[in-house]
């Protein structure tokens, strides 16, 4: 972002100074996050940023058929890899609206007030419409670039310096084994080897900015491997001047049959998904002040619905109620 004198605000034709807002902030499960209010009209004549936009001639959104794509993903390495372990993995990118850079002519739209300073974000925003739909074509390179460097040779030597190390529960017993959900193929999934018996590369399917994918214990490190490369490709490796897009504080290296993943905790061994805990926690506090209210607002009950719709994809007879 550029930081200004405000000063020059009466001096820049057609600035958009947009009110900004921190949520989360008394929220113990999720990080402050800084919002921005693409949707604000100060007067009846003005317009938002978001009014001069539209998802007409934005790059479409695929990300909705992410985990559907993920979950199929899994179905058909348990058909090659019945007896195997599969470990569920993703990475995440940091600040990824922020890589993805605005026209220089269009930045003054972008402004905003903090601290008595004027800024200008260079970089996508969150809270813009046309934010998610410009990201779409990073993730979609990533995923491409990685599934190619996932057939070099030489992509687990390349990565090996910016990897931490992976640690791997045991391997399950025999006894386990004989537990595991069973696949079968059918007419829509084969496995994951192609009509010459070859390794195909993983989907790397992308929930936004949220890059998922499972592998045997085999091919896990080959498959993270090309996952960070293609990123720091892409985006730029870390340096002075380019900060690591890769937040790993939030990439378990703790490796078995569960993991968590936007929100759900996926089990490989009974082919599960479901709330994790804190989704669970999340949901009961919301619920509980709703055993004694007597009325809600339209924002309560959009709200209420929300958190309604998220829980219930995990379970199809509580979306039908």
């Amino acid at each position: 972002m550029l930081v200004l004198d405000p000063l020059l605000s009466f001096f820049v034709p057609h600035m958009h100074r947009t009110p900004i807002g921190l949520i989360n902030q008394d929220s113990p499960y999720k990080k402050v996050r800084l919002i921005f209010d693409a949707s604000s009209r100060p007067e009846p004549s003005s317009y938002a940023i978001n009014d001069w936009t539209h998802k007409g001639n934005e790059p479409p959104l695929v990300f909705l058929q992410s985990f559907r794509r993920y979950m199929t993903w899994l179905w058909n390495l348990c058909i090659t890899y019945p007896d195997q372990e599969i470990h569920p993995c993703d990475d995440d990118v940091s600040g990824a609206f922020r890589h993805n850079k605005q026209n220089p002519y269009l930045v003054a739209m972008h402004s905003y007030m903090a601290m008595g300073y004027l800024f200008m974000a260079t970089g996508n925003t969150f809270g813009g419409n046309s934010s998610p739909p410009n990201w779409e074509p990073i993730a979609r390179a990533q995923q491409q670039y990685a599934q190619y460097l996932w057939h070099q040779p030489n992509t687990i030597e390349r990565a090996q310096k910016y990897l931490p190390k992976l640690l791997f529960q045991a391997e399950p017993t025999p006894t386990e084994v004989a537990g595991f959900t069973r696949t079968i193929k059918d007419t829509l999934n084969q496995g994951v080897l192609n009509n010459h018996g070859q390794r195909r590369a993983p989907g790397y399917d992308h929930h936004v900015d949220d890059n998922m994918y499972a592998e045997t214990r085999q091919h896990l490190l080959r498959t993270i491997s090309a996952s960070v490369l293609a990123l720091y490709k892409i985006l730029g490796y870390p340096s002075d001047h380019c900060p690591d897009v890769i937040s790993w504080d939030k990439f378990t290296t703790r490796f078995g049959h569960e993991r968590v993943a936007i929100g759900r905790l996926i089990n490989t061994r009974r082919l599960t998904f479901g709330l994790n805990a804190t989704k669970q926690q999340i949901l009961l506090e919301v619920l509980e002040p709703w055993l004694t209210k007597k009325r809600m607002s339209l924002l309560e009950a959009g709200e209420l619905l929300s958190h309604f719709g998220d829980a219930a994809q995990c379970n199809r007879w509580a979306h039908a109620r």
